[in-house]
């Protein structure tokens, strides 16, 4: 009985040398760093080095088990209270994995909520879909944004509650451009989060490098003279490009979905 052999190439052994070099290389990396940490605690603790390099790598083991078992704690208790049940959406593994992998490292509470909230706003088929861009949003995020961005929501709630009725007796193209152009005015936020102007500052320039915030765009009209003479209006924008004035973009308004699931699906 004869098995049949693939022919191998001279370019797919070198790819296979390469890849393996690259392993080998970033192997020894690691074994160098473990080594370092080693040396150093078992100066500072006074054990022998394959003691503290076992400890070490334990406790790095235990805490990101630690946190990937609280992850999947809290995803079945946003499961249960919103009545999943088995009604799941399937996600894929390039949103799954890396949800996992970040939520194993994080050690902040506030960030380690919204990824068990991305996680399972994920699965929710009543939920738009979560964009893999939200992963490397909260990747990026402090806890105090998070906390600027909710309140920039609460007031979109609030002054879009007020306007709908105006924006109802508009044209559908005109409503749809103020509905994700509202105007916040955001300073109140520094009094209710008790933090210094420099803070806020801080956090409204992350959020809009994010593209969840934008400085709000005023529509005006400014009186002209055209060549024959005649008087007329021209439509202009008006750019506020300080921290006073803020809206929220769509998909700022997309991710407060995920900071706030499962209270609101808005």
């Amino acid at each position: 009985m004869f098995c049949s052999i693939g022919i191998v190439t001279m370019d797919e052994v070198t790819e296979s040398a390469k890849s393996v070099q690259e392993v080998a290389k970033t192997t020894g990396q690691v074994i160098n760093v473990v080594d370092r940490l080693g040396s150093f605690f078992a100066k500072v603790m006074g054990e022998p080095i394959e003691t503290t390099c076992d400890m070490l790598a334990d406790t790095l083991k235990f805490k990101r088990w630690e946190r990937q078992l609280a992850l999947l704690e809290k995803a079945e208790a946003l499961i249960n209270q919103k009545g999943l049940g088995s009604k799941f959406r399937l996600i894929t593994p390039k949103l799954a994995l890396p949800i996992f992998h970040n939520a194993s490292i994080e050690d902040d509470d506030t960030l380690h909520d919204l990824w068990s909230k991305l996680l399972v706003s994920s699965l929710d088929p009543e939920m738009n879909k979560s964009r893999i861009a939200f992963i490397d949003i909260i990747k990026q995020l402090d806890p105090l944004d998070v906390n600027v961005l909710t309140e920039l929501h609460d007031i979109y709630i609030i002054e879009k509650e007020r306007m709908s009725g105006l924006w109802a007796k508009m044209p559908t193209n005109r409503y749809l451009a103020l509905s994700t152009n509202t105007k916040l005015y955001a300073v109140p936020i520094i009094g209710k989060l008790s933090i210094s102007d420099q803070d806020f500052w801080t956090s409204v320039d992350n959020l809009r490098r994010l593209g969840l915030c934008q400085p709000y765009i005023e529509t005006d009209s400014i009186e002209t003279t055209l060549h024959d003479g005649k008087k007329d209006r021209v439509d202009v924008l008006i750019s506020h490009g300080g921290y006073d004035l803020l809206c929220l973009t769509p998909l700022g308004i997309r991710f407060v979905q995920v900071c706030r699931y499962p209270i609101i699906t808005d």
